[in-house]
C-alpha cells in the first residue's frame, strides 16, 4: 500500500489543510478551510498541482460599499450552497439582509422586503368622508371600518379572501382585519354578528369563544328545509327538530306541522344561545 504524504497544516493558495478525509475513487482527500472561512474537501492532486487554490471566493467581484436599490453591501459572507457569493447588506430601512451576487447585480433583490411592502400599501384606497370608513381592494371590493381605526389599518395591503374576510398576508403571516381592530386574544374568536365578513365596524363584531361562535352559524348549503336544525324524517314521516350544544345534539321532538317544528327550534335558540343566536339581517 502506497504511503501518502501528510499535508496537514500546509497552505495551498487560500487553502489551509485541516485534516485527512475519506478517500474517493482511490484519491487522497483533505478537508481544507479557505481564508473566507468556507470548508471543503479537496483532493491531494488538486492542492499539490494548483488546480484548486480557493473555494471560489476569489473569483467573486468585490461589491463592498456598492449600493443596489436600497441595499448597501457591508461585507462578504459564506458562499451559498451552490457556490454563489453572498453579501451582507444594510437596507435603508435599517435591516441587515444577506443577498447573493446575481440578485444584487441583476436587480432582482432591491431591498430587505420593505420596498415590496411599501408598494403593496398603495394598493388600497379609502373614503373617509362619511360616518365610517370605506376601503377598496385592488378589485374594487368594498370593506367597512370605524374611522378611529384608520391609522391602525392603513399600512396593510388588504384583500378579500375566499371566505369573504378582509385579510393581509405578509411574510407568510395572515392578519385578519376583524381580529386586528378588536385586539382579539389568541385563544378567542371574532363573531360577525350579522355575517357581513367585509364589515369590520366594531359595533357589529364581538369577541367570543369557539362554542359561542358556532351558535351564530348561517344556514348550511346541505340544508333542505330552509331552517337550521329542522329536517324531514323519512322513518317517522314527520318534521324533526334538534339543536347542537357543545358538539352534542339535543333532540327537541317530531312534529306533523313544519311551522311548529320551526317555532320549537327558535325557542331552543333563545334558551340555549341567547344573544349569540343567528339573526338573519341587521
Amino acid at each position: 500500500m502506497a504511503k501518502f504524504k501528510d499535508l496537514t497544516g500546509q497552505v495551498f493558495g487560500c487553502w489551509v489543510v485541516l485534516e485527512r478525509a475519506n478517500n474517493k475513487n482511490k484519491e487522497t482527500i483533505w478537508l481544507c478551510e479557505c481564508i473566507c472561512g468556507t470548508r471543503k474537501e479537496v483532493s491531494a492532486g488538486s492542492l499539490v498541482f494548483g488546480s484548486s487554490t480557493n473555494c471560489g471566493c476569489q473569483r467573486a467581484e468585490n461589491l463592498i460599499g456598492q449600493k443596489f436599490g436600497k441595499l448597501t453591501v457591508i461585507k462578504r459572507v459564506e458562499n451559498y450552497k451552490w457556490g454563489s457569493a453572498q453579501w451582507l447588506c444594510n437596507c435603508d430601512c435599517g435591516n441587515e439582509f444577506i443577498v447573493n451576487s446575481g440578485s444584487l447585480k441583476y436587480g432582482t433583490t432591491k431591498s430587505c422586503g420593505c420596498l415590496h411592502r411599501e408598494i403593496l400599501k398603495k394598493y388600497n384606497t379609502y373614503d373617509l368622508s362619511g360616518e365610517y370608513g370605506i376601503g377598496y381592494t385592488t378589485k374594487g371590493e368594498e370593506f367597512y371600518f370605524d374611522l378611529e381605526d384608520y391609522d391602525l389599518i392603513k399600512d396593510y395591503c388588504w384583500y378579500k379572501n375566499i371566505g369573504g374576510y378582509i385579510v393581509n398576508q405578509e411574510d407568510k403571516k395572515i392578519t385578519y382585519m376583524h381580529r386586528l381592530v378588536m385586539n382579539c386574544p389568541d385563544d378567542m374568536e371574532i363573531d360577525h354578528e350579522f355575517h357581513d365578513e367585509w364589515d369590520n365596524r366594531k359595533e357589529f363584531l364581538r369577541i367570543v369563544t369557539t362554542s359561542q361562535n358556532q351558535m351564530n352559524r348561517s344556514l348550511q348549503s346541505n340544508n333542505t328545509s330552509g331552517v337550521t336544525g329542522v329536517y324531514w324524517s323519512e322513518s317517522c314521516e314527520k318534521w324533526r327538530a334538534q339543536i347542537k350544544i357543545n358538539q352534542k345534539q339535543i333532540y327537541l321532538g317530531v312534529f306533523d306541522n313544519f311551522d311548529e317544528a320551526v317555532e320549537v327550534r327558535r325557542q331552543a335558540e333563545l334558551d340555549y344561545f341567547g344573544e349569540y343566536r343567528y339573526i338573519k339581517t341587521k
